[in-house]
């Protein structure tokens, strides 16, 4: 498909524009961005969670290993 015969390439800011959204409307464009990013953002909230629990699970394990080695003196 050449670029110079996009029908209504008018009504796109740029002519890449409408290569990339494969001749969906605008609404379900949106719709698909909006998708991304709740996904990328749970995703993101997902891992986060799981460092911060392991980070505070392997403090709690080395708080323990000390209030052990206080109590067995």
């Amino acid at each position: 498909m050449q670029i110079d015969s996009i029908p209504n390439a008018s009504t796109y800011p740029s002519k890449l524009i409408y290569i990339m959204d494969q001749g969906r409307t605008p609404g379900q464009v949106s719709a698909s961005n909006k998708m991304m990013v709740t996904f990328l953002i749970a995703m993101g909230i997902f891992v986060l969670g799981t460092y911060l629990y392991y980070a505070i699970e392997g403090k709690s394990n080395w708080l323990q290993s000390v209030e052990n080695r206080l109590k067995s003196k």
